[in-house]
This record gives C-alpha cells, structure tokens and sequence, in this order.
C-alpha cells in the first residue's frame, strides 16, 4: 500500500517491518505505541491502522478475543482515516472473523472491491488470495486475477501468487497450465535476485511435473538446472534429493536404466542425509517404491553408503 502522509509515518514503517519478518512481541509493542502517539496527535489514520495491526499480531499470538476488541476500537476512527488506513482495517477484519469462524464471502468482497477502487494493488491481491481460499471452486479464478494484478503492479507479489496457483493446477492435474505458472515464479524470483531455495524450488517443480507430463527434454533440462544452481549449498539438499529422484525416472523414460540406477542410489542417500522421510515423506516413499522396481534394496543401499 502506499505510504500514510503523516509525522509518524518512520515509526509505521519500522512496526511494519517487525510485522513482516515476523517478530509477534516486538511488532505487537510497536503497534501499541503507536496507538498512543496517533491519539496524542489526534491523527485517526495512523490509530486505525495501528489497531488493526495490533490486532493482527494478537491474532498471529492466538489472542483472537483481544484481536477483535482492538477491531472495534478502531471501528470508530474509520469515518476520519485515509483510504488505506480503511483498507488496512478490513484486511485485519476478514481474517479475525476468520478465526472466530464468522467471515463471509461478501466481507470479502468488499474488502476486494475497496482495494479495487483504491488501485491499492498489494490490498487487491491480498484480497483476491484470500477469495481463493474461501471458495474452493473458484480459487485457480481469484489467484489467476490475483498473478495479473502483481504481473502488472507488484513484481514482488508475482512469485508467491504463481506457486499457489502453480499448486491450485497440479492438484486439478493441469500440468500444463501449472508448469506456465511456475515459469512464471522462476522468472519472478531470478528477477528479484530472491534465495537460492526459492529458485531451485521452482526449478525443480517446472522439471517434476515435466516429468508428470512425460516432457522428458524439458524434465532433463530444468532438473539438471536445479542441481546446478543448488550446487553444495546445504539449505537446499532435500530438494536436491527430490531432484534426483525425479531425474533418475527422466533416464529411466529414456532407456538407460543403469544411470537411472546410480542417479537413484545418489537420491536416496542424498534423501537419507536430509532426512527426506520426514521433511516430505509421501515423496520419499515414492523413492522407496521406484527404487525396488530398479531392482534396488532402498535401506541396504543406505546401510553400505
């Protein structure tokens, strides 16, 4: 959202900042401070953004009781503040009705439509990504606008919107149209210079449902980019063990079931190292099943290793 024309307007963007990395305590005492200054200037904008901040990082805390009444505190200010001092409210709203188990789909409607009219475009995503959510039968729809919306006014926003409907299509079995989508995260994120996990997840996933979709030159091709960019960066060895394995069926599909065989032996090692039984455990079964088809004993090629 843009930024707020007001005198408080650094330490707004220092609470925002503990909010976003996380740090719940800290940002909480930050918006509370902030609710004090707002009233000490008389500047409802800041009060009813600070409220609905606080009240989202008492709902992060599991505090939702407190979380509603500091909604409604701000409730009040909404006639004096900004537009997206308004926004910032209903954002918190849906998501405390949410856990109080009393949202509703024109709640977030409106929320969608205010940002809309605003052209608040992080606000209009947010929004249509929790649309998504709420309604099952229209969610690759709401994260379809939602991935328009950040491809043309957010560029920050394009790569967590493309996974989650890069996800969305998989579970419909559209390969296809989700193997696009994470093209379109891995852009986003070699763009933004993101973590080196982040790109090779993309990598990967664009190479596994490649293999999916039994398109082995492209499986080949964004499986082997994927070992290369991970390298011997260790935050990455699960995903390098899941790259393996999906590589090892690559050259099983084109014949060569003894590199097949070693690149499988390197997967589950990889996997055993990483502790992939347990970070992905459905995959790591999958492992376990194509390696017996290889005429390989998965635990006594981990015992010898």
């Amino acid at each position: 959202m843009g930024g707020l024309i007001t005198t408080l307007g650094r330490e707004l963007s220092a609470a925002d900042e503990l909010f976003r990395i996380a740090r719940w305590p800290a940002a909480r005492n930050a918006f509370e401070g902030l609710v004090e200054r707002a009233q000490e200037r008389s500047d409802p904008s800041v009060e009813v953004v600070a409220r609905s901040m606080l009240s989202r990082c008492l709902l992060a805390q599991q505090d939702v009781e407190t979380a509603f009444t500091s909604l409604e505190l701000a409730r009040s200010r909404l006639p004096l503040a900004s537009g997206e001092a308004r926004l910032r409210w209903r954002a918190a709203r849906v998501r405390v009705l949410g856990a109080l188990g009393e949202a509703s789909i024109e709640e977030l409607k409106l929320y969608f439509s205010d940002a809309e009219d605003q052209q608040e475009w992080v606000a209009l995503i947010d929004a249509a990504r929790l649309l998504a959510d709420a309604q099952p039968d229209s969610r690759i729809d709401w994260l379809e606008r939602a991935l328009h919306f950040a491809q043309e006014h957010c560029p920050a926003e394009v790569g967590p919107v493309a996974r989650g409907l890069a996800f969305a299509l998989e579970a419909e079995e559209r390969f296809d149209a989700a193997i696009a989508a994470w093209h379109a995260a891995w852009d986003a994120l070699q763009a933004l210079d993101s973590p080196v996990r982040e790109r090779i997840m993309a990598s990967w996933a664009i190479g596994s449902l490649s293999c999916r979709a039994e398109d082995w030159p492209a499986a080949f091709e964004w499986l082997e980019t994927c070992l290369q960019d991970a390298g011997d960066n260790e935050d990455c060895g699960d995903v390098v063990a899941l790259t393996l394995a999906d590589l090892a069926r690559a050259h099983e599909a084109a014949g060569d079931v003894i590199e097949a065989r070693r690149v499988l032996i390197r997967a589950l090692n990889k996997g055993r190292d990483y502790d992939l039984a347990s970070l992905w455990p459905a995959r790591w079964d999958a492992i376990v099943v194509h390696a017996r088809t290889l005429d390989l004993d998965p635990y006594e090629v981990i015992r010898r290793s």
